[in-house]
């Protein structure tokens, strides 16, 4: 296994506090406008009314169009990451209140830094079809690394739609964020990871894993530079 050129939990020099946004609001929001209680508390949490939450999409392909999230998408979010299949590879079903958690993480995640998770819809009908989007890794603050996040419902498990997405989720990374690199992470799993990876995602070659821990749990974490991406 190589190293990453950095770890994960050092800023890279020259680069702003992550919880001063570079690109979006001069003054983000602050986290308690998101969360009813303390940061890392998992108490039961409601969304608070905040300032007007965006609907436009960011993002879109022939298949998907992606927005921020808002309190619509709460019971979607909720449901989906309590799915034990759903969640299987992406650290397993949790409660409602850790979903509410991250639900809210993404949003403040979005008005502080410009980008979050965003909420899937199919172009089609406007349906709930997941979320995905690129937060900092493992959706840690003190992170300089960006994590890509693709979760889909069933319905839209084709790796053709997938792989669109993944790939046009990586040029808004490149290209309109200007990141010089990005990470995926997914769970250990009893297979090799180069048949997923070469199925899901349009890449010119195969970069090799680190494996890492994260909330005891074992992952698989690969990085895409821009070079990769086909």
């Amino acid at each position: 296994m190589r190293a990453s050129k950095t770890s994960s939990n050092r800023m890279k020099q020259g680069e702003e506090s992550p919880l001063r946004s570079r690109t979006h609001n001069t003054s983000p929001h602050r986290l308690s406008e998101y969360l009813d209680d303390r940061f890392t508390q998992l108490s039961p949490l409601r969304p608070r009314k905040v300032s007007k939450v965006s609907t436009m999409p960011v993002i879109s392909t022939e298949d998907y169009v992606l927005r921020p999230q808002n309190q619509d998408d709460l019971p979607h979010i909720v449901a989906f990451q309590r799915d034990p299949v759903l969640m299987r590879y992406f650290g397993g079903p949790v409660t409602p209140e850790r979903a509410r958690h991250r639900f809210n993480l993404a949003r403040w995640h979005y008005h502080a830094f410009g980008y979050s998770v965003f909420t899937v819809l199919r172009s089609s009908d406007k349906e709930f079809a997941g979320f995905a989007g690129l937060v900092h890794l493992n959706f840690d603050f003190s992170a300089a690394d960006t994590e890509l996040v693709i979760c889909l419902t069933q319905p839209n498990w084709n790796h053709h739609m997938a792989r669109e997405l993944g790939n046009r989720l990586m040029r808004y990374a490149f290209e309109e964020l200007e990141k010089d690199r990005i990470f995926l992470k997914f769970e250990k799993r009893d297979y090799p990871l180069g048949p997923v990876i070469k199925r899901d995602f349009h890449l010119k070659g195969m970069p090799q894993a680190d494996v890492k821990n994260f909330d005891g749990r074992t992952y698989e974490v690969i990085e895409i530079l821009p070079g990769l991406v086909a």
